[in-house]
């Protein structure tokens, strides 16, 4: 439970400071602090999907597909909530090509496909960071946890070669 709700403050605070500069650059309009938890439950459903060793072995540029197939779900799922029932109008995509419903747009897939190594690679390094204080500690983890160590330039290189060479 420690560990969602780290993963949720992470993913949540990175998201929101994305989001913050997007906006900046785009518009004048500050994120809501809502986006801050959807962010942070986009990186825990890559992290666990992450944790699929089926799925890790993947190519990196599946990886990604999925990662961004999960976060658009998540997004079309809360803009329904907080934008359609809850009227927050927190986006609105509709007047964006390739839109549905205003809720998610296509063409922020294609970011979400870029940025899906960096939320990748920062859930595994933190797993490895984490694993590596439990055994200072001497503490056994309770479930399997895989241990990657490489670099992000790493990640981004496989969705290139498609591959990964460890």
């Amino acid at each position: 439970m420690k560990k969602l709700l780290l993963w949720l403050a992470i993913g949540g605070v990175t998201y929101y400071a994305i989001e913050g500069i997007w906006r900046h650059i785009t518009c004048s309009d500050p994120p809501h602090i809502a986006m801050m938890i959807i962010g942070g439950l986009c990186f825990i459903t890559v992290g666990c999907i992450n944790q699929i060793p089926r799925f890790y072995a993947m190519p990196m540029c599946i990886q990604a597909f999925v990662g961004m197939l999960a976060v658009l779900l998540i997004e079309f799922a809360s803009g329904i909530v907080v934008n359609v029932w809850l009227g927050w109008n927190l986006w609105d995509y509709s007047h964006l090509p390739l839109n549905l419903y205003g809720q998610v747009c296509l063409l922020y897939g294609g970011l979400w496909y870029l940025l899906m190594p960096f939320a990748i690679w920062l859930e595994d390094r933190l797993n490895w960071c984490g694993a590596i204080i439990a055994e200072r500690h001497g503490k056994t983890q309770k479930y399997y946890l895989p241990i990657y160590d490489y670099s992000l330039r790493e990640a981004y290189w496989w969705i290139i070669k498609h591959e990964r060479t460890e």
